[in-house]
Protein backbone atom coordinates (compact mmCIF):
# COMPACT_ATOMS: atom_id res chain seq x y z
CA UNK A 1 0.00 0.00 0.00
CA UNK A 2 0.99 3.64 -0.39
CA UNK A 3 -0.14 6.45 1.91
CA UNK A 4 0.35 10.21 1.45
CA UNK A 5 0.85 12.66 4.30
CA UNK A 6 -2.40 13.13 6.21
CA UNK A 7 -4.31 16.36 5.66
CA UNK A 8 -6.73 15.90 8.54
CA UNK A 9 -7.81 13.22 10.99
CA UNK A 10 -10.33 12.59 13.76
CA UNK A 11 -11.19 9.92 16.31
CA UNK A 12 -14.22 7.62 16.21
CA UNK A 13 -14.23 5.46 19.35
CA UNK A 14 -11.12 3.26 19.02
CA UNK A 15 -10.49 4.08 15.38
CA UNK A 16 -8.57 6.89 13.73
CA UNK A 17 -10.16 8.36 10.60
CA UNK A 18 -7.61 9.82 8.20
CA UNK A 19 -8.07 12.17 5.24
CA UNK A 20 -5.15 11.22 3.01
CA UNK A 21 -4.54 9.41 -0.26
CA UNK A 22 -4.37 5.64 0.29
CA UNK A 23 -3.51 3.30 -2.59
CA UNK A 24 -4.43 -0.35 -2.07
CA UNK A 25 -2.19 -3.13 -3.41
CA UNK A 26 -4.62 -3.64 -6.32
CA UNK A 27 -4.22 0.02 -7.32
CA UNK A 28 -7.56 1.30 -6.02
CA UNK A 29 -7.24 4.85 -4.67
CA UNK A 30 -9.08 6.14 -1.61
CA UNK A 31 -8.92 9.54 0.07
CA UNK A 32 -10.61 8.77 3.39
CA UNK A 33 -10.06 5.67 5.50
CA UNK A 34 -10.01 4.52 9.11
CA UNK A 35 -7.48 2.53 11.11
CA UNK A 36 -8.24 0.50 14.23
CA UNK A 37 -6.03 1.67 17.08
CA UNK A 38 -6.10 -1.82 18.58
CA UNK A 39 -6.41 -4.25 15.68
CA UNK A 40 -4.74 -1.96 13.04
CA UNK A 41 -7.45 -2.95 10.58
CA UNK A 42 -7.87 -0.52 7.68
CA UNK A 43 -11.31 0.25 6.26
CA UNK A 44 -11.50 2.39 3.11
CA UNK A 45 -14.35 4.90 3.03
CA UNK A 46 -14.21 7.41 0.13
CA UNK A 47 -12.78 6.46 -3.30
CA UNK A 48 -10.64 9.09 -5.01
CA UNK A 49 -13.09 9.52 -7.90
CA UNK A 50 -15.91 10.27 -5.45
CA UNK A 51 -13.77 12.85 -3.64
CA UNK A 52 -13.30 14.86 -6.84
CA UNK A 53 -16.91 14.49 -7.94
CA UNK A 54 -15.99 12.33 -10.93
CA UNK A 55 -18.34 9.75 -12.40
CA UNK A 56 -16.20 6.61 -12.14
CA UNK A 57 -12.87 5.06 -11.20
CA UNK A 58 -11.99 4.99 -14.90
CA UNK A 59 -12.40 8.76 -15.13
CA UNK A 60 -10.16 9.06 -12.06
CA UNK A 61 -7.30 7.31 -13.86
CA UNK A 62 -6.49 10.55 -15.64
CA UNK A 63 -7.03 12.78 -12.62
CA UNK A 64 -3.36 13.27 -11.82
CA UNK A 65 -2.85 14.81 -15.25
CA UNK A 66 -6.15 16.70 -15.16
CA UNK A 67 -5.34 20.40 -15.38
CA UNK A 68 -8.89 21.22 -14.29
CA UNK A 69 -8.70 19.56 -10.87
CA UNK A 70 -5.35 18.94 -9.23
CA UNK A 71 -3.80 22.43 -9.46
CA UNK A 72 -6.54 23.58 -7.08
CA UNK A 73 -5.20 21.24 -4.38
CA UNK A 74 -5.83 17.75 -3.01
CA UNK A 75 -6.51 18.40 0.68
CA UNK A 76 -9.57 17.00 2.39
CA UNK A 77 -11.08 17.65 5.83
CA UNK A 78 -13.08 15.38 8.11
CA UNK A 79 -14.86 15.03 11.43
CA UNK A 80 -16.89 12.17 12.91
CA UNK A 81 -20.08 11.98 14.94
CA UNK A 82 -22.59 9.27 15.88
CA UNK A 83 -21.53 6.67 13.33
CA UNK A 84 -20.87 9.09 10.45
CA UNK A 85 -17.86 10.86 8.98
CA UNK A 86 -18.34 14.28 7.40
CA UNK A 87 -15.77 14.92 4.69
CA UNK A 88 -15.09 17.71 2.17
CA UNK A 89 -12.47 18.30 -0.51
CA UNK A 90 -11.01 21.82 -0.57
CA UNK A 91 -11.96 22.36 -4.22
CA UNK A 92 -15.74 22.01 -3.97
CA UNK A 93 -18.41 23.01 -1.46
CA UNK A 94 -19.82 19.50 -1.24
CA UNK A 95 -20.07 17.72 2.10
CA UNK A 96 -19.93 13.93 2.03
CA UNK A 97 -21.73 12.17 4.90
CA UNK A 98 -20.24 8.69 5.12
CA UNK A 99 -21.86 5.89 7.10
CA UNK A 100 -18.91 4.33 8.94
CA UNK A 101 -20.57 0.92 9.13
CA UNK A 102 -22.09 0.53 5.65
CA UNK A 103 -19.89 2.85 3.57
CA UNK A 104 -22.98 4.58 2.13
CA UNK A 105 -22.23 8.15 1.04
CA UNK A 106 -24.78 10.97 1.03
CA UNK A 107 -23.87 14.48 -0.16
CA UNK A 108 -25.19 17.92 0.70
CA UNK A 109 -24.10 21.55 0.88
CA UNK A 110 -25.38 24.88 -0.40
CA UNK A 111 -23.32 27.03 -2.74
CA UNK A 112 -24.46 30.53 -1.79
CA UNK A 113 -23.77 33.81 -3.56
CA UNK A 114 -20.72 34.27 -1.33
CA UNK A 115 -19.03 31.13 -2.62
CA UNK A 116 -17.49 30.80 -6.07
CA UNK A 117 -16.34 27.29 -6.98
CA UNK A 118 -12.64 27.47 -7.90
CA UNK A 119 -11.62 27.04 -11.52
CA UNK A 120 -8.11 26.46 -12.80
CA UNK A 121 -6.57 29.29 -14.77
CA UNK A 122 -3.79 28.58 -17.29
CA UNK A 123 -1.36 30.37 -14.99
CA UNK A 124 -2.34 28.14 -12.05
CA UNK A 125 -2.15 24.97 -14.16
CA UNK A 126 1.28 25.89 -15.53
CA UNK A 127 2.60 26.78 -12.08
CA UNK A 128 1.42 23.41 -10.77
CA UNK A 129 2.93 21.51 -13.69
CA UNK A 130 6.25 23.37 -13.40
CA UNK A 131 6.44 23.18 -9.60
CA UNK A 132 6.44 26.98 -9.28
CA UNK A 133 5.09 27.25 -5.75
CA UNK A 134 5.29 31.06 -5.58
CA UNK A 135 2.99 31.54 -8.58
CA UNK A 136 0.78 28.62 -7.52
CA UNK A 137 0.18 30.23 -4.10
CA UNK A 138 -0.49 33.62 -5.71
CA UNK A 139 -3.13 32.10 -7.98
CA UNK A 140 -4.70 30.00 -5.22
CA UNK A 141 -5.12 33.13 -3.09
CA UNK A 142 -7.54 34.36 -5.75
CA UNK A 143 -9.82 31.34 -5.25
CA UNK A 144 -12.44 30.16 -2.77
CA UNK A 145 -11.53 26.89 -1.09
CA UNK A 146 -12.74 24.76 1.81
CA UNK A 147 -10.39 24.75 4.80
CA UNK A 148 -12.17 22.83 7.60
CA UNK A 149 -15.23 20.90 8.72
CA UNK A 150 -16.34 20.30 12.31
CA UNK A 151 -19.33 18.59 13.93
CA UNK A 152 -21.03 19.12 17.29
CA UNK A 153 -24.16 17.86 19.04
CA UNK A 154 -26.51 19.98 16.93
CA UNK A 155 -24.46 21.42 14.09
CA UNK A 156 -22.13 20.79 11.17
CA UNK A 157 -19.81 23.75 10.52
CA UNK A 158 -18.06 24.11 7.17
CA UNK A 159 -15.35 26.74 6.82
CA UNK A 160 -14.06 28.22 3.58
CA UNK A 161 -11.61 30.94 2.58
CA UNK A 162 -12.32 33.60 0.00
CA UNK A 163 -10.59 36.78 -1.15
CA UNK A 164 -12.35 40.01 -0.16
CA UNK A 165 -11.19 42.94 -2.33
CA UNK A 166 -13.08 45.39 -0.11
CA UNK A 167 -10.66 44.76 2.75
CA UNK A 168 -7.68 43.65 0.70
CA UNK A 169 -7.33 40.27 2.38
CA UNK A 170 -8.63 36.73 2.46
CA UNK A 171 -11.42 36.04 4.92
CA UNK A 172 -12.90 32.98 6.56
CA UNK A 173 -16.58 32.23 5.91
CA UNK A 174 -18.59 29.83 8.06
CA UNK A 175 -21.62 27.80 7.04
CA UNK A 176 -23.69 26.22 9.80
CA UNK A 177 -25.93 23.24 8.98
CA UNK A 178 -28.30 21.26 11.17
CA UNK A 179 -28.05 17.48 11.23
CA UNK A 180 -31.01 17.50 8.84
CA UNK A 181 -28.39 18.73 6.30
CA UNK A 182 -30.17 22.07 5.81
CA UNK A 183 -28.15 25.30 5.82
CA UNK A 184 -29.09 27.41 8.83
CA UNK A 185 -26.84 30.41 8.25
CA UNK A 186 -23.66 31.62 6.58
CA UNK A 187 -21.54 34.49 7.85
CA UNK A 188 -18.08 36.00 7.87
CA UNK A 189 -15.95 34.86 10.78
CA UNK A 190 -15.49 37.50 13.51
CA UNK A 191 -12.87 40.15 12.78
CA UNK A 192 -10.50 38.91 15.44
CA UNK A 193 -10.08 35.58 13.65
CA UNK A 194 -10.01 36.79 10.06
CA UNK A 195 -7.33 35.49 7.72
CA UNK A 196 -4.82 37.94 6.29
CA UNK A 197 -2.37 37.71 3.40
CA UNK A 198 0.74 37.99 5.60
CA UNK A 199 0.58 34.34 6.67
CA UNK A 200 -1.36 34.95 9.87
CA UNK A 201 -4.15 32.44 10.18
CA UNK A 202 -6.57 30.67 12.50
CA UNK A 203 -7.64 27.07 12.93
CA UNK A 204 -11.11 25.98 13.98
CA UNK A 205 -12.39 23.27 16.29
CA UNK A 206 -15.61 22.70 18.23
CA UNK A 207 -16.83 22.01 21.73
CA UNK A 208 -19.16 19.18 20.71
CA UNK A 209 -21.20 19.08 23.89
CA UNK A 210 -21.85 22.80 24.18
CA UNK A 211 -22.02 23.79 20.48
CA UNK A 212 -19.13 26.22 20.69
CA UNK A 213 -16.72 27.36 17.99
CA UNK A 214 -13.13 27.29 19.22
CA UNK A 215 -10.51 29.18 17.23
CA UNK A 216 -6.79 28.88 17.76
CA UNK A 217 -5.74 32.31 16.63
CA UNK A 218 -2.20 32.60 15.28
CA UNK A 219 -0.75 36.09 15.12
CA UNK A 220 2.53 37.97 15.25
CA UNK A 221 3.33 39.83 18.46
CA UNK A 222 5.02 43.24 18.67
CA UNK A 223 8.38 41.56 18.13
CA UNK A 224 7.11 39.73 15.03
CA UNK A 225 7.25 36.45 16.89
CA UNK A 226 4.59 33.73 16.56
CA UNK A 227 1.91 33.96 19.24
CA UNK A 228 -1.35 32.08 19.87
CA UNK A 229 -4.65 32.78 21.56
CA UNK A 230 -7.79 30.67 22.06
CA UNK A 231 -11.01 32.45 21.11
CA UNK A 232 -14.42 30.85 21.87
CA UNK A 233 -17.89 31.66 20.52
CA UNK A 234 -21.25 30.08 21.35
CA UNK A 235 -23.54 29.13 18.47
CA UNK A 236 -26.88 30.75 19.29
CA UNK A 237 -29.98 30.58 17.08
Amino acid sequence: MQVSAAFDCCLDDDRLIIAATYIKPDGEVYDLYRVGLKDKKITCLVPGWVKYGLSSAKEYEGAYSNRGILPIGIQGYCDADNGYVYYAWEGNLRIMKVNIHTGEIDTFGEKTGNYVMPKVSNRLANAYAEGDRKVWVEERHKLNYIDDINVSKNYIVLSYIKPDPSVGMRIKMLQIYGHNQKLITEFKAPNEVLLSDNGVSTSLSMDRKNDRLIFLKHFLDKNDEDAYEIVIYDIVQ
